[in-house]
């Protein structure tokens, strides 16, 4: 393939071997061997092994280019940023086999039909868009399948699916996987471009959320469930999708590859779109995703043809493309060596079911017997010639493929019998992709961390203020602080298998298909339902521990990790409410729900008709911390707020440590450490700050001092030995006695007027009842004084 302003590569003076090495690459002219001789500099390996650094150094070769485009040839930069992750194993197998997985041949009798020459279906896609400064490839590719499905002219927002993507993948870095944004178009779906403008420049959070509002609604109307795997390195796969079952109801596939610096880096590809293989011994610089819009058979081509690719850097990438500007021209060879993965979908629903029907129909080369390898009985002798249906998971399993047979295997999912049946839909964990485990491993971790911190935190309960358990009217009237107190409390009982069957019905697997134990223990694995009661006397406080991990069956496919729902909130409390039922007993004086869960669906989460039910909802944040949305309403009392904070997953010496963090952060920069800095970088409420900055000073007292600022302010720095001087002045300063000093003075008056009854010959108890009076008032004074300020200063 031959392009304006490229001089033939056999006037370069090469061997046969080299000529013929280069050409494989599908290099072919020498301006094509500088740019990427020039884009692997630093590569001595693959420079030396492709024979690059000779040529680039050739007084013949130099001599039959202009310096002008000589120095355009060398000109070496990027061409846009890459963000498709690569499952680590695969990287590995590219190590050690130069591929990613092993060469093979099309599947007999899958792909039988006649082929066009060439498929373009660029025409029924939008103009090429450009991600910009950040790894969101993913995205584009994705959105750019989805609007060709829909058809209808409709522009979808790359920002809410990036961010979708994010909220799932559980990675904060740039990228992501192409797994993800299909699991993200059937959990989220995605929203206009007009809800969500896409920012081509990073800020923030990678995923730059919350979505705005009212995306999260709309993105739901281009949902999109039925997305098919394409197989990553079957070129026959990619050629019939894209020419569709009749040559008209054909599709684009959103597609992810290794990425190689002899072309991302070269000025020659960044111009034409020409796609080189990588040198001999070049490593990928990483991965990026495309959408796969049409091919051309071709047998000048390592691999007898080309892809046409639509990339996401913008027009002016690829602005000679013989194919359309923007646009790349990929080899099939690099296609069957360096594709990922790859997915596509039906453009009217489901795919076709003849297209089912033809990707597990064969003919008999030999006579076999149908329903071979069934236990319980063995069928009629077919003859060779007869046309079969194959179990798609036990080929030997085979029926003749009349219709009557053809409904019942559609019926069944393109299988047999049970057990294949349900190895379809509930494949072996062992057989889970690493980036599906590593998944896995983290719900596992996040789960641990939830419940060992709530559980923590509810024995810390034990000897604190008992909640919403108020003291009686008559009690303000006493002279002293009081409140009831929590006697004792743990955990009364574990709902987890009741849970389980709720969960196994919102999978998505067949109704009345039996879940293998492998994936009724993973179910098991990833969820956790506890109640834990707070007792005093007769009275009880439940709170509802539950670690939520919904996850979605798919054929063919490991399980999904779903997000976090309000109807899961609802199956919780009718869980707890069947168990309550079932004690005989009354309801608690008040009940709390505290959810865990590894992502929200919702921005707002919210649980109907909670009169007496709080629930609060935490999932990670992705920087180890915990995001917590919890009821908007609730008491004044700091003894009601400190005990919904030990309803979140973070423990009290975890907050200490935070505040330690923050505290550590702050005093570099200058200025007071004072409890609205710490408490505005935390999030913590100022009397939590507060007792976090004692907690600070009395275990590390040689390191930490707290003072008054000159405002009056309370706060915090390193400890130095002209502190000393203050402690005394700060002592009296301190909690008891700054909250007590009024009583002193009461006393002081009490004494002072029961002398003064004295001086006037006034009787004992007359002076004693002088005394009291005066005593029980300055208390009483002072007990609402302490209240009022424990309200204002929260």
């Amino acid at each position: 393939m031959k392009f304006n302003g490229q001089t033939p590569l056999a006037r370069a003076g090469l061997s046969d071997g080299q000529l013929l090495l280069l050409q494989s690459l599908w290099i072919e002219s020498i301006e094509e061997a500088l740019a990427a001789a020039a884009a692997a500099d630093g590569n001595g390996t693959a420079l030396q092994k492709s024979g690059l650094n000779t040529l680039a150094v050739s007084p013949e070769v130099l001599g039959s280019v202009t310096a002008e485009r000589l120095s355009a040839v060398r000109d070496v930069r990027r061409g846009g940023l890459l963000g498709c992750l690569v499952d680590e194993a695969l990287l590995e197998s590219y190590r050690t086999m130069g591929r990613l997985r092993p060469m093979r041949a099309a599947p007999c009798g899958a792909f039988d039909g006649e082929l066009p020459g060439a498929v373009r279906l660029m025409n029924r896609m939008p103009p090429v868009r450009d991600q910009g400064e950040r790894g969101s490839c993913v995205a584009f590719g994705t959105v750019a399948l989805r609007e060709f499905l829909v058809g209808g002219g409709d522009d979808l927002s790359e920002q809410f699916l990036y961010w979708a993507c994010k909220e799932l993948d559980g990675h904060p870095g740039p990228g992501t996987f192409i797994h993800t944004a299909m699991s993200a178009l059937a959990q989220y779906g995605v929203c206009l471009e007009s809800a969500w403008p896409y920012t081509p420049r990073p800020s923030g959070k990678e995923g730059q959320g919350p979505p705005p509002p009212g995306a999260l609604e709309g993105a739901r109307a281009f949902c999109l469930e039925s997305t098919r795997t394409v197989e990553p390195n079957l070129v026959l796969h990619y050629k019939y999708v894209l020419a569709g079952d009749d040559g008209k109801n054909g599709m684009p596939i959103t597609f992810g590859t290794l990425v190689f610096n002899s072309w991302y880096m070269s000025p020659e590809t960044h111009r034409t779109g020409k796609i080189t293989l990588p040198l001999p011994g070049e490593f990928p610089a990483g991965g990026h995703a495309w959408c796969v819009v049409g091919y051309v058979d071709d047998a000048s081509v390592p691999g007898g043809g080309y892809f046409i690719v639509r990339n996401s850097w913008g027009a002016a990438w690829a602005a000679e493309s013989p194919e359309a500007a923007g646009h790349a021209l990929m080899p099939y060879a690099y296609v069957e060596a360096f594709a990922a993965e790859a997915y596509t979908g039906p453009a009217d629903g489901p795919v076709s079911e003849k297209s089912r029907l033809a990707q597990c129909t064969r003919i008999l080369e030999q006579d076999e017997r149908e329903a071979l390898g069934e236990k319980s009985r063995r069928g009629r002798l077919l003859k060779p010639g007869t046309r079969v249906l194959a179990d798609c998971i036990i080929p030997d399993i085979i029926y003749e493929a009349t219709p009557k047979n053809e409904a019942e295997f559609l019926r069944r999912d393109c299988t047999w019998t049970e057990e294949s049946r349900r190895k379809a839909w509930f494949l072996s964990p062992d057989k889970f992709p690493g980036s599906v485990r590593k998944d896995l491993d983290a719900v596992r971790a996040a789960r641990k961390d939830f419940t060992g911190a709530i559980h923590a935190n509810m024995m810390q309960s034990i000897g604190m203020p008992f909640p919403f358990m108020t003291a009686p009217w008559w009690f303000k009237f006493v002279p002293f602080e009081w409140e009831p107190a929590v006697r004792t409390g743990g955990e009364v009982a574990d709902l987890s298998g009741d849970l389980l069957p709720v969960l196994r019905n919102c999978a998505g697997a067949p109704e009345g298909l039996a879940w293998p134990d492998s994936w009724n223990d993973l179910l098991a694995g990833l969820n956790e339902v506890k109640v834990y009661a707070l007792r005093r006397g007769g009275r009880e406080v439940h709170v509802i521990a539950a670690f939520l991990t919904p996850i979605g069956a798919r054929k063919l496919s490991p399980p999904v990790i779903a997000p976090f729902e309000n109807a899961l909130g609802d199956a919780v409390r009718r869980v707890y409410t069947e168990w309550l039922e079932t004690r005989g007993m009354p309801k608690p004086l008040a009940a709390f729900a505290t959810l865990g869960c590894m992502k929200f669906l919702n921005a707002e989460i919210s649980v109907a008709d909670a009169g007496d039910y709080e629930v609060f909802v935490s999932c990670p944040d992705g920087a180890g911390r915990w995001k917590t949305i919890m009821p908007r309403r609730f008491g004044d009392r700091i003894s009601i707020r400190d005990f919904m904070d030990r309803l979140k997953p973070e423990t009290l010496p975890a907050r200490i440590s935070r505040i330690r963090e923050c505290v550590e952060a702050l005093i570099p920069e200058g200025g007071n450490v004072t409890l609205k800095r710490v408490s505005k970088e935390t999030g913590y409420r100022l009397s939590v700050v507060r007792r976090g900055f004692q907690a600070l000073q009395k275990e590390a007292g040689d390191k930490y001092h707290v003072y008054w600022t000159d405002g009056g302010e309370f706060a915090i720095k390193h400890f130095s030995p002209y502190d000393k001087k203050d402690r005394v002045a700060d002592l009296f300063r301190g909690n008891w006695i700054r909250r007590n000093g009024l009583r002193f003075i009461g006393t002081i008056v009490g004494l002072g007027g029961f002398r003064a009854r004295q001086l006037f010959n006034a009787s004992g108890i007359a002076g004693l009842a002088f005394f009291l009076i005066i005593l029980y008032i300055t208390s009483c004074v002072q007990n609402e004084i302490n209240r009022r300020a424990d309200e204002l200063k929260e």
